[in-house]
């Protein structure tokens, strides 16, 4: 955002507060809420923009303030959730596209993953003030869980890591 219109928008919301204050009585604290809202804005966009240490958009393996549905495994073999909910439909994905392992980073967002029972899986799936919930029904919300399927003994394995923080990882067998 230019410095300018930045600087403008603060003038203009100043001028706003005092006509309030002085002809309606109304006492709202308008710097305070800009700058919360600037530091907010610099939040997200450190997150999700220019700022980011990877550049994070929503597409073929992410969601971003919003939800989608994946029904197939990504190149990156990385799913990444931030601030969203993503439904992994991964049962008809074709045994010869599975990769030797699968990421799903969930932040301040909700994941379920839908699998075969016929394919082979093994999830480790590591939470923080978060919910990881296996097919088995077990969870945790601090700390890590395991769980191992072992399907086809035919069919290629499939490693599934997911790292969960203030959100909600569910895998299920259908």
């Amino acid at each position: 955002m230019n410095f300018a219109i930045l600087v403008g928008i603060l003038f203009v919301l100043i001028g706003i507060s005092i006509i309030l204050r002085t002809v309606l009585n109304i006492d709202i604290p308008i710097v305070k809420i800009f700058f919360a809202v600037i530091l907010i804005y610099i939040g997200v966009r450190m997150l999700t923009g220019p700022f980011a240490f990877t550049n994070i958009k929503s597409g073929e393996n992410a969601v971003i303030f919003g939800e989608s549905t994946f029904r197939s495994i990504p190149k990156e073999n990385e799913y990444k959730i931030l601030f969203g909910h993503g439904k992994i439909d991964l049962r008809d994905v074709d045994s010869t596209d599975i990769p030797e392992k699968l990421t799903i980073h969930v932040l301040f967002g909700g994941a379920d993953l839908y699998l075969d029972k016929d394919i082979p899986v093994k999830i480790k799936s590591d939470a923080a003030f978060a919910k990881a919930e296996m097919p088995d029904g077990r969870n945790t919300s601090f700390g890590n869980i395991n769980y191992e399927n072992s399907g086809d003994s035919t069919r290629q394995t499939l490693y599934i890591e997911s790292h969960v923080v203030f959100g909600e990882f569910q895998a299920f067998h259908r």
